[in-house]
């Protein structure tokens, strides 16, 4: 036989399995990311985790092989493509991307979802296990589905902020907008989805006699006794749910507040925000009521001013 008329056969095959290996990484493993394809990957799953490591360091070099068998498992459990990848950035090799996603040390695991870097890092156990464990918790659904206006009220969820979407069918731009910025802000907000004819009252413009889908975000309430809705301090969302990015950002501010109290748990993650930061420390029951009262102020003011330029982030933390 003349391999030769195998040539242009062994040269296709060749390149989708360099293709493969590329977007799916080499036998499952975790994706090597660099400027060329980080963008697409990012934007094209629905989740990624990334490692940033350098390989120089010692922790980094005990997680690769955890990080590269849990993306193994994980693209077992989830085989479809868009749903889930495990990605990682040799940090030594890849500065830009190192310094445009503020890594400043190794291993970080970051979250991305739908595109959007999550607020926080992982955090948690480094074993197989939680990592998948944790994959399985992003995937989730983050969304509380209403099918009955009646039903509403009793579902709000008051210890935390919830934001209630208003939908005519639970598919759509407007919706697959919704539910991916409901799993990137879960911890900080409740998220509810009332479908169809029940929401058809609230979808309707009276001035242009039109339907339109619609978002109000509900604050938490002082008085968790006192749930009504809608009232004076609902916010409905000014934009189009077409436009990711305004949706992600303004959902984003509503939920996430300016002031915040400092834990053990939380204050490495807030000062990685890389925002200006203040910062009140009291005395446990000796907090005078106006101090509070001018912080949370805050609570209804973006994070930027007119010209793009970050408003401080605020914190309290008792001291003993």
């Amino acid at each position: 036989m003349d391999i030769t008329k195998l040539w242009p056969i062994t040269w296709y095959s060749m390149l989708l399995l360099t293709i493969a290996n590329i977007w799916h990484g080499t036998n499952g493993s975790a994706v090597s990311l660099i400027s060329n394809n980080i963008d697409s990957i990012l934007t094209s799953h629905e989740l990624v985790i990334v490692n940033f490591y350098a390989d120089w360091c010692y922790f980094s070099q005990q997680l690769k092989p955890v990080f590269d068998e849990t993306a193994i498992q994980v693209k077992q459990l989830f085989p479809t493509y868009g749903q889930v990848t495990l990605g990682k950035v040799d940090c030594d090799r890849e500065t830009a991307i190192a310094q445009t996603y503020n890594v400043n040390k190794y291993p970080m695991l970051k979250i991305f979802i739908g595109g959007k870097m999550a607020k926080g890092e992982y955090r948690g156990q480094r074993s197989v296990e939680a990592l998948v464990t944790f994959v399985q918790n992003q995937l989730r659904d983050s969304i509380h589905r209403v099918y009955m206006m009646s039903e509403l009220n009793s579902m709000l969820d008051m210890k935390k902020s919830n934001v209630i979407g208003y939908f005519d069918i639970e598919q759509g731009e407007d919706f697959n907008n919704y539910n991916k910025v409901s799993k990137l802000l879960r911890d900080d907000c409740e998220f509810y989805a009332v479908i169809g004819e029940a929401s058809k009252q609230e979808r309707l413009n009276d001035v242009k006699h039109t339907y339109a889908n619609k978002l109000v975000f509900k604050p938490q309430s002082a008085d968790e006794s006192d749930i009504q809705y809608p009232d004076e301090s609902d916010i409905q969302y000014p934009g189009s749910m077409k436009d990711y990015n305004y949706l992600t950002q303004w959902m984003h501010d509503q939920c996430i507040p300016i002031v915040r109290v400092i834990t053990f748990q939380n204050a490495e993650e807030l000062t990685e925000e890389d925002l200006p930061f203040v910062i009140l420390f009291h005395h446990p029951g000796a907090l005078s009521e106006k101090v509070p009262n001018v912080l949370s102020r805050c609570h209804t003011k973006r994070r930027t001013d007119t010209q793009g330029r970050p408003h401080p982030s605020f914190g309290m933390t008792p001291t003993f």
